[in-house]
């Protein structure tokens, strides 16, 4: 969305939420279990990341559900974890496209904008039009 990006993880078989250590930091996710020497998942984000606003819960069908607040409202981000050098520009395209209807039905809710689309390549929706209707960083 705008503003989150929802990982979802299987857990290991009867490992419940006081079972694992999960650290969120601005840059960097890093998820282990306890009494274990390493995290499973240890790298950095893609962007920067707000760490008030992100949190982890398991859900009712045992899935680990991790919620990453974007830093920056509307920020494209081609991948969660990894490195910012392996950019597909027509995956890129699209998740602007994808971001600029969200951020175009948030700004207009009475319109509904699923099914609209670009000619050409789609802009940055932070920057488009004077950017998004507040600063968030």
């Amino acid at each position: 969305t705008l503003e989150t990006i929802t990982m979802h993880i299987e857990p290991p078989p009867n490992k419940t939420a006081k079972d694992f250590v999960i650290t969120i930091s601005s840059k960097k996710l890093q998820v282990g279990l306890k009494g274990h020497d390493t995290f499973f998942l240890n790298d950095d984000f893609f962007s920067l990341v707000d760490t008030t606003e992100s949190c982890w819960f398991i859900d009712d069908d045992n899935i680990l559900q991790i919620v990453i607040a974007k830093q920056h409202k509307g920020e494209a981000w081609l991948c969660v974890l990894g490195k910012k050098d392996k950019i597909n520009p027509m995956l890129e395209q699209e998740l602007n496209q994808q971001l600029l209807r969200e951020r175009f039905q948030e700004e207009n809710p009475g319109m509904d904008f699923r099914d609209a689309s670009f000619n050409g390549s789609a802009p940055d929706p932070r920057t488009y039009m004077g950017g998004i209707g507040y600063n968030n960083g």
